[in-house]
């Protein structure tokens, strides 16, 4: 890699994000200065106490303060640690002219209702879905809907709040325990509607890979073993290489590669997961992050250093500040 000890690099991070330690180790590998920007003011955590205090549920005012930090320390680069960062992180690089994907793209990549909406349009493969109103009444916006579905939060990551139903009891009782969930997102329009989706039956797997100028260089592919049936999708492990047949694969390979061009995604990671029906793969996520939890360090072995280290270099090479 190259020396790139002389780069400031500001990572926009929840507080509570699991990412944080595998970031902070990765930029001590490279001898980088990672600058953390949280609401952790009165974090236990130092780089969190001492990094930059922004309020993520105030983008304007967060995109400020980091227009100001630059003016006083520059920036060669930011990034997201999450979903709840990509878009801030976007719209902050766009206010400074630093690489990155569009606000666009990057919204595109956390909200789940747009995304769905977006790649059907653009003649993706995903499921059937509809938009539901949290603040009205569910009943009628229910009517029609094929069983069993899916209901989701539009905005969040890791499967929480992800139930399917098998009857339509079962589907009014999902959305009233999303109703509470969504709640706790900042955004209220994010809080006040969740995404209904047909169920699809087939195996799961999850794709990542990393984005230079819109080109897509798969890293791994891997198998879901574990039955994902719901009502509940907890994540439970994967295997990678995936047992899949080599058409497949690269027939995967080629839909996320076009669906992230139909965002206009251009630069850093992607995780993406897909179930295999029986007419082919089926898009169910594209997010613009690393892959979530622990399973990042399955790469360690596989790359030239960690996928962390990996997401803070590509930004950085041939372009410096």
């Amino acid at each position: 890699m190259n020396d790139i000890s002389v780069a400031r690099v500001l990572l926009l991070c929840p507080p509570s994000s699991y990412r944080l330690t595998a970031y902070l180790n990765a930029a001590r590998e490279l001898g980088m200065e990672l600058v953390v920007g949280s609401a952790g003011e009165h974090s236990l955590i130092t780089e969190l106490a001492e990094g930059l205090h922004v309020d993520f549920a105030d983008p304007a005012g967060t995109v400020a303060r980091i227009v100001a930090f630059d003016q006083r320390l520059p920036l060669a680069a930011i990034l997201a640690s999450d979903d709840a960062t990509v878009e801030i992180a976007a719209l902050a690089a766009q206010a400074l002219g630093l690489p990155a994907n569009s606000p666009q793209a990057a919204q595109l990549a956390r909200r789940k209702d747009l995304a769905r909406a977006h790649l059907q349009a653009a003649g993706l493969p995903v499921p059937r879905h509809r938009a539901v109103d949290l603040t009205q009444a569910l009943g009628a916006q229910l009517d029609g809907f094929p069983l069993p579905a899916v209901a989701k939060p539009v905005s969040m990551s890791g499967s929480r709040g992800v139930i399917r139903a098998d009857s339509r009891d079962e589907l009014l009782s999902a959305c009233e325990t999303i109703r509470s969930i969504a709640a706790e997102l900042d955004n209220p329009e994010e809080s006040a509607q969740l995404l209904l989706e047909q169920y699809i039956d087939g195996v799961e797997v999850a794709a990542d890979g990393m984005l230079a100028a819109g080109v897509l260089q798969p890293l791994a592919l891997f198998d879901k073993p574990e039955p994902l049936v719901g009502p509940t999708f907890e994540e439970s492990y994967y295997i990678t290489p995936s047992r899949l047949d080599a058409a497949l694969q690269a027939q995967i390979w080629r839909i996320l590669e076009r669906a992230c061009a139909s965002y206009g995604l251009q630069h850093g990671p992607v995780h993406a997961e897909l179930r295999i029906a029986a007419d082919g793969p089926v898009i169910l996520e594209i997010a613009a992050r690393t892959i979530g939890g622990e399973c990042a360090r399955m790469f360690d072995n596989s790359l030239p250093a960690s996928m962390e280290a990996l997401v803070l270099w590509r930004p950085l090479a041939g372009r410096w500040r």
